[in-house]
């Protein structure tokens, strides 16, 4: 039976291997986050405890600041581009964001480092 500690280093390396074999990896990804001030504390002890480095290094980007830019507009609001219901269960939330930042890609010309 594997350890709670070789669980957790499972899945955080896994999130580092797909984008690795696909190419996709980039010399610096950038985390992006709702709340990037909650989510980043978690994220980066995670990765520096289990493997002992964030691949993100020290820099983070706040997905609602994002969307003001494309829109340059400091009062609107990226939410309505999500289609899964913002419920804080952390799988729906993630999945609601990808769905913006998707959104944000196809409707508003974001660009991503891999393209």
């Amino acid at each position: 039976m594997p350890t709670k500690r070789q669980c957790i280093t499972n899945v955080l390396s896994s999130l580092h291997a797909p984008a690795q074999a696909s190419g996709l990896l980039v010399k610096q990804p950038m985390f992006v986050s709702d709340n990037n001030g909650f989510d980043w504390q978690f994220v980066n002890w995670y990765f520096h405890h289990f493997l002992g480095g964030n691949p993100f290094g020290h820099s983070s980007t706040n997905l609602g600041s994002l969307y003001k830019g494309l829109v340059k507009d400091t009062f609107k609001n990226f939410k309505h581009l999500r289609k899964t219901t913002h419920t804080h269960n952390p799988v729906d939330d993630a999945m609601g964001n990808a769905e913006a930042m998707i959104a944000m890609k196809e409707q508003m010309g974001l660009k991503f480092p891999y393209e």
